[in-house]
């Protein structure tokens, strides 16, 4: 009943110097956002993000049209309701169909690269200059309060 359109693919250029699109299947993968959704499957959220985000997640639905007979699924905006989130998720599930990664042969490659040398550290900060005067960069390795504030709160 979906489209047949892969959620990514890149479009045929009939010549080598033309520019290439990048075609999105946007229902097929709307239709596997539902369904994880719809099965609690392997989509994460930050626990951070607001009911507005969820509220746009949830801004179109799915409905079935014939077309001569055919069955045709479609999305169809609620009336009233922001879509921003939930394209912007279609938009990132293709871009990660876009990139084919081999983590196996990544990891090999990470294990077969030797460690770059750390930086030495010398003696000077090069915190002053003559001609400028001090500058105020306080070191970030020392406290500067008994209770010092967390840099990332969850």
């Amino acid at each position: 009943m979906s489209g047949t359109r892969p959620g990514f693919q890149m479009s045929r250029g009939k010549k080598a110097k033309t520019s290439r699109l990048a075609i999105i299947g946007v229902d097929v993968i709307k239709s596997a956002i539902f369904d994880r959704l719809a099965r609690e499957l392997a989509i994460r959220f930050s626990n951070s993000l607001e009911a507005v985000y969820f509220e746009q997640l949830a801004s179109e639905r799915r409905v079935i049209r014939y077309k001569r007979g055919q069955p045709s699924r479609r999305f169809e905006r609620i009336a009233g309701r922001r879509a921003e989130a939930l394209d912007a998720l279609v938009y990132a599930h293709a871009a990660r169909q876009a990139v084919q990664i081999n983590f196996d042969q990544r990891a090999s490659e990470l294990a077969a690269t030797p460690m770059p040398m750390a930086p030495r550290v010398t003696g000077r900060s090069g915190c002053h200059d003559k001609r400028l005067g001090p500058k105020k960069n306080p070191n970030l390795f020392e406290a500067k309060s008994a209770n010092p504030a967390p840099l990332l709160s969850l």
